[in-house]
């Protein structure tokens, strides 16, 4: 047991100087999950999937088949409802702001920053301060942007209605947003990866 907490803490020494090093280079990527968002009292992905459960009146049986029960609730009630609910969602909780977790991201100033985040607070952080990133939230975006300090959306924007969450929307993810796939897999070959408020367990990823 000693062994192990030894080696735990051998390890967890050896990921700082990684990340501390990468900060110092410029060669890291801060991966932003919904975790983030959730501080500024924005629902998070299973608070909204509830929200169309019980439209739906599906059973709250804790599945965390998020992705069909969107399709589900897009298949059963139509495009514009199915935006229509998104927005109201994200609107029920009043004015969210960014949070102390923001602020650090901008003390870390990663080299890029992507996200799977639909909400604006990332930006709205940057606003105000010296720090810039160049917001990737659609294919179209990168020609016009610059290679240095990309914040990319890569689950797209709210107010651009091109977010990924139902189950059609990653298994086109590659057709819908070819350009914006292969810039994040050109930048995680030759960065360190941080990752903040993320599970994981996305399919795009």
């Amino acid at each position: 047991m000693i062994g192990r907490l030894q080696k735990m803490e051998e390890n967890y020494s050896l990921y700082v100087s990684q990340i501390k090093k990468s900060i110092k280079e410029n060669s890291l990527i801060l991966f932003v999950g919904a975790g983030i968002s959730a501080n500024s009292n924005l629902p998070t992905w299973g608070e909204l999937i509830q929200s169309f459960k019980e439209e739906l009146d599906l059973p709250d049986d804790n599945s965390d088949d998020y992705q069909r029960v969107a399709q589900y609730y897009y298949d059963t009630f139509g495009k514009n409802r199915y935006k229509e609910k998104i927005e109201e969602v994200f609107s029920s909780k009043g004015i969210s702001k960014p949070n102390e977790l923001h602020t650090l991201i901008e003390k870390i100033a990663p080299e890029h920053i992507i996200t799977t985040n639909y909400d604006s607070l990332l930006e709205d952080q940057f606003e105000s301060g010296l720090l810039k990133y160049n917001v990737v939230a659609e294919d179209k975006d990168i020609p016009y942007t610059s290679p240095r300090r990309y914040l990319i959306k890569m689950h797209g924007d709210l107010s651009k209605n091109n977010i990924v969450l139902k189950e059609e929307d990653y298994l086109d993810y590659s057709s819908n947003f070819p350009m914006i796939s292969n810039l994040i897999q050109t930048l995680i070959m030759n960065h360190t990866l941080l990752f903040v408020g993320y599970s994981l367990k996305d399919s795009t990823f």
